[in-house]
């Protein structure tokens, strides 16, 4: 296309300077026209001078005859001898002049005629021209996309060998831990491991007493029943792998790190906190390439980990929010005097969420009771209820149970708190206890279980995105 609108534009400009040429011959010939014309002129007027002479002379002959002479003068003779071929020359000189204006002329009309065809084949070519040019600038931009296509494609090249070199090596990695993981599976015998097998919790807490942990295991055994069985299922099912408990503290101190005991995690290791008790090393482990989901309600520390867990998956449920929906429920079925139980380990942490949900709602309504029943998850004594009651009288209570009570299941809730029965009591966390006593208890619930299973299921895919999912909850009724 170069090589062609080169060769158009050599052309193009042959064919300017052949319109120039013709318009040079055109002037030319018109200026030879004009002269012609010129010279007619002269010669038509010598011509009709030298008939005004000549009729002058004819005249003086008739003249001369008439008067009777009979010899014509010489000199009139030699005279008109002159004029008469003085006229012959300028009758020629005209007839050769209008031959020159005639072929003047015709060649005029046939340069003419010849410019008009050039201006046409002047204008095709000019079009055409055009045309290429649109055709040339149209395919270099498509050379210059094709060529930043072909680098983009390269550099996409380049990428995808290195991520498949850095694939390789994890695969690498993969392999020879799963095969010290095999190996670990075929020398684990200890009651630890028949425990994580067999769902045993109390002989898993045993075992973690003997190793040195404190007192705080119920809520290690609480996590572990609502939250383990459903993340092993899917680990087993669609990975082949397994769910280990990580301890990361003796005394479950989150300023009191095990550290040894993380080294081997780094990048290619999964992490899912059901809790952000331990953010400090679930920091860590995040700086060093785990992948980190993180359960969390919408307590105290939730402002902490937004600051800097952008790397992390964090599936939030609403707690706070469920507050707010027993409280409204509770005051629409007639219900005023609400009273809320609380431990005293968190109840001062900010914006608490049990607090701060039930306020929202009573102050919303206009509701001045206030009633917290303050009880420690270490030393839960149901004692309290019947004297909460005696000092200041409620006829709804939010409870919050914990673990290692024990209850007798075929009396309702209240008669073992020592509540009266007009007492209307539900669960702040609905669990299989609302479903023993007699009558049976409505609560909030908390897919826990299924967002374990997301996070899981996030954690081992290729398209991991960070970020915080909101997951609220549900408010089971039970007659």
């Amino acid at each position: 296309n170069s090589a062609e609108l080169q060769r158009l534009n050599h052309m193009l400009e042959e064919l300017r300077n052949v319109g120039n040429e013709s318009a040079r011959k055109t002037a030319a010939l018109e200026a030879a026209r004009a002269e012609a014309e010129r010279k007619l002129k002269a010669a038509e007027e010598k011509a009709a001078a030298l008939t005004s002479e000549l009729a002058v002379a004819n005249s003086r002959l008739a003249d001369a005859v008439q008067g009777g002479k009979t010899e014509l003068n010489p000199e009139i003779l030699s005279e008109n001898t002159r004029l008469r071929n003085e006229a012959q020359e300028a009758r020629k000189a005209r007839e050769t002049a209008e031959a020159a204006a005639l072929e003047a002329g015709n060649n005029h009309r046939l340069a003419q005629l010849e410019l008009v065809q050039l201006r046409e084949t002047l204008q095709r070519v000019e079009t055409l021209r055009l045309n290429l040019e649109r055709e040339h600038a149209a395919l270099a931009k498509s050379l210059e996309l094709a060529q930043a296509s072909a680098k983009l494609s390269e550099v996409e090249m380049k990428n995808l060998r290195e991520r498949n070199t850095k694939l390789e090596a994890d695969m690498q990695e993969w392999s020879e831990r799963c095969s010290k993981l095999e190996a670990q599976i075929r020398n684990r015998n200890t009651a630890v491991e028949r425990s994580l097998r067999e769902s045993d919790l109390p002989a898993l807490s045993e075992e973690f007493r003997k190793m040195g942990w404190q007192d705080r295991m119920p809520v290690w055994q609480r996590y572990l029943r609502e939250q383990d069985e459903g993340r092993r299922q899917v680990f087993v099912a669609e990975a082949g792998g397994m769910v280990e408990i990580l301890p990361v503290s003796k005394a479950n101190d989150p300023n009191k790190i095990e550290w040894p005991w993380l080294k081997t995690f780094g990048s290619g290791s999964r992490i899912l906190a059901l809790s952000p008790w331990f953010m400090v090393p679930l920091a860590e482990l995040s700086r060093r390439g785990c992948r980190v989901a993180l359960i969390q309600g919408e307590e105290f520390w939730r402002n902490m980990t937004l600051r800097f867990a952008d790397e992390w998956a964090i599936f939030t449920y609403r707690n706070r929010l469920g507050y707010e929906t027993l409280t409204e429920h509770l005051l629409e079925q007639g219900f005023s005097r609400i009273a809320l139980t609380v431990y005293r380990e968190y109840m001062d942490e900010p914006e608490y969420p049990s607090i701060t949900g039930v306020s929202n709602i009573l102050e919303r309504y206009g509701n001045s009771y206030r009633n917290y029943i303050v009880m420690s998850e270490a030393d839960y004594r149901p004692e309290e209820f019947a004297r909460a009651y005696r000092e200041n009288p409620f006829d709804a209570l939010i409870f919050l149970q914990a673990e290692g009570v024990s209850w007798n299941y075929g009396n309702s809730l209240q008669a073992n708190l020592g509540l009266p029965e007009s007492v209307k009591v539900v669960y702040a966390y609905d669990n299989q206890d609302c479903l023993r006593f007699s009558p049976r208890l409505s609560g909030m619930s908390y897919p826990r279980r299924e967002m374990a299973v997301d996070a899981v299921k996030l954690l081992l895919s290729d398209d991991f995105s960070p970020g915080e999912r909101f997951c609220p909850g549900a408010f089971i009724e039970r007659n």
